[in-house]
């Protein structure tokens, strides 16, 4: 039975309006009462997505089945499927309805759910296809483009595409923090002074300068912009008059009842925990942990020590076979130094010692290797169980890389890390987790080095305890899955010890290094093939940028006062110690 024109105009009239509660009634009405029209099942699943309820699928599904050629509907049951994160059916379902008739609102919703999935090479496959077909929305488009060459490491990309975006105050934004990402200090500064005033920038554009600000060392500029942020209570403002001691820890319990609490983002909650937990550190240790304990239970959820487990092993198994290739490659003209281990090891130390030689360029976390791994998968390569097992979807493929796509993998590799070079021979990639792909990365990359930096377990684990790190870190939700996680780190990195040729990886202990620096950064110099300077022990002295959560210390001289930071206080991380000293069977 089709939908008389009567209800269909209503209905129409009432999704234009974006009364969807109303849709909702009339169209379950109608279905109850027997009517079949697939535009009537479209209506219904259109106003429960908007309205967040995953019922809408079903709906969406039989205005499909009643219509299976319609590109419109597909194109919203794609949509639903996106709304309710279930990628590889919005990917396919989007592709169809693309297939039957392409539209730029079908290739921007691909575009989308491969940008929520970090496949940032799809995504900006279909937003340049989507400007290519016209449309309304070229100015948002080059400005999603610009942020994922910025998201994808495609720097040199991204400046180009800034000149095309119509806002000059949202183009110069994403100059500085491509120039951010590259480390040119100089050229921050530079576009820092085409910034209209304070009052003509958004509130989402004086975030992002805060964030900058912080980033170049200098929150002197932070109050200036807070003060006119126009939601006082923001996060911002909050963690701003934390560090600054302008609210008396009195007030931190008024900050964390529900009524207030509450209106904050999980993100932002954890934000403010740990700005808590590090200002009440030195003179209230024991709510101090309480915070942290908080903290982490809010951002940190989707982790399974098992599912880890599974995937370090994965690794292990797929080099096994992928070292059995030999492979031939012209050689590069510049040579890549990966520094890895855990966070809070010391990489950024050792980083920060390398960065005053001239030969070198230091371009911090880089997500040049994630993203050229990321560019041999599609959709049906990934699970989604969890960030870990995401992170190394490529293990699917990696034995099913032929000798042509490993070549151009390389070339992608170099292009990406040629990007930052200007005079300098060496890059250093000072990206932690890049430890997860030592062994792929040195058949792809032989000339390759690797600075592992390692600390004292509890030292590491306790600090990284401390630290806001994003969703990725699931693994520090607790302490007692955070020791199991070291532990498994441990295990791999012994692996690659023993199976990486001992002239390419070298181990730079946190303890030694500060201690005896002098003796450390030469051998550490002379692993890296430039001559020791003793300018590289004043580091500190140096303007330049940091964007880890170790800025603020490397900014000072090297000092022993991260050495055994847990003494007398062991007693709080009971569950740490008991997950990293296991009983033994």
């Amino acid at each position: 039975m089709s939908i008389d024109s009567n209800n269909y105009k209503k209905l129409s009239n009432y999704i234009y309006q974006k009364k969807f509660k109303k849709t909702k009634d009339l169209t379950l009405k109608l279905i109850k009462k027997g009517e079949s029209d697939s535009f009537l099942f479209e209506f219904a699943g259109l106003s429960l997505a908007m309205l967040g309820d995953k019922k809408c699928i079903p709906y969406l599904v039989k205005a499909k089945d009643l219509n299976p050629i319609n590109a419109d509907t597909l194109s919203n049951l794609g949509s639903a499927y996106l709304a309710m994160k279930d990628y590889p059916k919005a990917i396919k379902t989007l592709k169809e309805a693309n297939r039957i008739q392409q539209k730029s609102s079908t290739l921007l919703k691909l575009a989308a759910t491969y940008s929520e999935c970090k496949i940032y090479s799809k995504a900006i496959l279909y937003y340049k296809s989507a400007l290519l077909s016209g449309g309304s929305f070229s100015n948002n488009i080059y400005s999603a483009l610009t942020d994922l060459m910025l998201k994808s490491g495609r720097y040199e990309e991204g400046l180009e595409l800034t000149t095309k975006i119509e806002d000059s105050t949202t183009a110069t934004i994403f100059r500085i923090s491509i120039h951010l990402e590259l480390m040119q200090l100089n050229k921050v500064n530079e576009h820092l002074q085409y910034l209209p005033s304070l009052e003509k920038l958004t509130e989402y554009q004086k975030q992002q300068m805060i964030n900058i600000y912080r980033n170049i060392g200098k929150p002197e500029f932070e109050k200036p912009i807070i003060d006119t942020l126009k939601n006082k209570d923001s996060q911002h403002s909050i963690i701003y008059k934390i560090k600054n001691n302008q609210l008396a820890f009195e007030n931190f319990e008024r900050i964390l009842k529900p009524c207030f609490f509450n209106k904050y983002k999980s993100s932002e909650k954890a934000a403010i925990l740990f700005a808590m937990a590090k200002a009440i550190k030195c003179t209230n240790f024991k709510q101090s942990i309480h915070y942290l304990k908080l903290a982490n239970s809010i951002k940190y959820i989707n982790y399974n020590t098992a599912d880890s487990q599974i995937s370090f092993n994965q690794i292990k198994e797929s080099y096994q076979v992928f070292s059995k290739n030999t492979f031939s490659f012209k050689s590069s003209a510049i040579s890549i130094i990966f520094i890895v281990g855990l966070p809070r090891s010391g990489t950024t130390l050792i980083e920060n010692i390398l960065s005053t030689y001239s030969q070198i360029k230091t371009i911090g976390e880089s997500v040049v290797n994630v993203e050229c791994l990321n560019e041999l998968l599609d959709i049906e390569d990934y699970d989604f169980k969890n960030h870990l097992s995401d992170r190394l979807s490529y293990l699917n493929v990696m034995n099913k890389l032929d000798d042509k796509k490993i070549e151009s993998l390389r070339k992608r590799y170099l292009s990406l890390y040629s990007q930052f070079i200007t005079k300098e021979t060496i890059i250093v990639d000072k990206m932690p987790h890049n430890f997860l792909d030592i062994g792929f990365i040195s058949k792809v990359l032989p000339e390759a080095k690797f600075i592992y930096a390692k600390r004292n377990p509890l030292d590491t684990c306790s600090s990284i305890f401390e630290s806001d790190f994003s969703t990725f870190h699931s693994y520090k939700k607790d302490l007692k899955s955070l020791g199991e996680y070291y532990l498994q780190f441990k295990d791999l990195i012994q692996y690659w010890l023993n199976v990486i040729p001992k002239d390419k990886i070298y181990t730079v202990e946190y303890e030694e290094l500060v201690l005896r620096p002098e003796k450390e950064s030469k051998l550490v110099s002379e692993f890296c093939n430039v001559e020791w300077s003793n300018d590289c022990l004043n580091f500190y002295q140096l303007d330049r940028i940091v964007k880890t959560v170790s800025k603020d210390q490397v900014r000072n001289p090297i000092n022993t006062s991260s050495i055994n930071k847990l003494k007398n206080k062991e007693h709080y991380y009971t569950d740490l110690i008991d997950s990293l000293c296991p009983p033994q069977l």
